[in-house]
């Protein structure tokens, strides 16, 4: 008996999405989350990649109104706690395991509040993605497939949270990303500072 499903190459997808743009947001999520670390290992050669301790790379996967972008996880990565609440994102663990720490704003300056871990083929819960850090829990290396809906993307809605200085920082309105990496792209305005 023959299967009446059609596959669908990640090659050819990316070729349509040059052509005809996906209407929603739901839609360019479906047709990304069909394929596994497989499909956009063969297309983009992630296993010939090194990613070192406690480093990720991004591999640019699709740009346009919604964004599609892969993340190596290096062993040992982890995020800053940030907080990007008003973004519109799924995130689709391919290889690995990927760990979310939540946070809650407190009136002191944050807490803990649960943690998700996600298995390959796994996506995170969709919610609002509110104050929290990712962590590559695999020993090993991660991959992870992000998701943005960039119709209503202000970067400097963007938090980054100092639990050392125990400040949130905001992102600056000229920011082209919101990578913690890119010190320059963050403002001396400091939202909240709780020192005493």
């Amino acid at each position: 008996m023959e299967s009446s499903e059609k596959y669908v190459d990640l090659a050819e997808t990316l070729g349509q999405l040059k052509i005809h743009a996906p209407q929603s947001f739901e839609e360019f999520c479906t047709m990304f989350f069909g394929f596994n670390f497989i499909d956009f290992d063969n297309h983009f050669r992630l296993s010939d990649i090194i990613v070192k301790q406690k480093e990720f790379m991004s591999v640019p996967v699709f740009r346009g109104k919604f964004i599609a972008e892969l993340l190596l996880w290096g062993p040992d990565t982890c995020t800053p706690i940030y907080d990007h609440h008003k973004f519109d994102m799924r995130i689709k663990v391919l290889k690995g395991l990927l760990t979310e720490v939540l946070y809650r704003e407190n009136e002191n300056f944050i807490e803990y509040d649960g943690v998700f871990t996600s298995l390959p083929g796994h996506v995170f819960p969709q919610k609002e993605y509110g104050i929290h850090s990712m962590i590559n829990g695999s020993g090993g290396s991660s991959v992870s497939l992000h998701l943005y809906n960039t119709t209503d993307f202000v970067v400097s809605d963007f938090r980054l949270f100092d639990t050392a200085l125990r400040k949130v920082i905001k992102l600056s309105g000229n920011s082209d990303s919101y990578t913690w990496y890119q010190a320059d792209s963050l403002t001396d305005e400091v939202v909240k500072t709780q020192l005493e």
